[in-house]
């Protein structure tokens, strides 16, 4: 019974995260996914929950909170053969590593999962290819704020990508 009840409550919280997340309560839906995560009945669940749970952060700026979730997950989902899983972790290690500084490691890492994504299924090579403009996007419009240092570790980036950061934006 008690299976039971920690089932319907992580269903329960994930299905109100991920609702609440697309209707734009970002911050809410991460702390109703780290609730499902945390009632999980058992490892896949828990998986289900981490793999949402680390985009969102991710795509929120909220890297810490990625960082906790990312390496036992990605190991997680690696051990198990979950790509769609392994998908969402990478695309949130590369905002990750955009957002620490290292621009072109984490843009190299994105574009390989956009095109490994748009072989395991259309959905997934959306949304690797949406996570990909609005990275573009941002640099383009100011958005994106980084640290100069960041600028000089990653020239190739500065002038190969970021100098057409509007137009690959308008493009993807």
């Amino acid at each position: 019974a008690a299976m039971l009840t920690n089932l319907a409550d992580d269903l329960a919280h994930y299905a109100i995260g991920l609702i609440r997340v697309s209707t734009g309560d970002v911050a809410r839906g991460i702390a109703d996914l780290e609730q499902a995560r945390d009632v999980a009945p058992d490892p896949v669940y828990r998986g289900q929950a981490d793999a949402f749970l680390g985009w969102f952060a991710a795509t929120s700026g909220e890297l810490e909170a990625v960082r906790e979730v990312i390496e036992p997950a990605l190991r997680f989902a690696e051990e198990r053969g979950n790509k769609s899983w392994l998908l969402m972790h990478r695309m949130s290690e590369a905002l990750v590593l955009l957002g620490e500084g290292d621009l072109t490691r984490g843009m190299n890492q994105l574009q390989a999962v956009k095109r490994e994504a748009g072989l395991l299924s259309p959905l997934y090579g959306l949304i690797a290819l949406s996570a990909e403009a609005t990275v573009y996007a941002r640099i383009a419009t100011g958005e994106a704020k980084g640290a100069v240092s960041a600028m000089v570790r990653n020239p190739g980036f500065v002038l190969g990508r970021a100098r057409k950061a509007s137009q690959t934006a308008r493009d993807a």
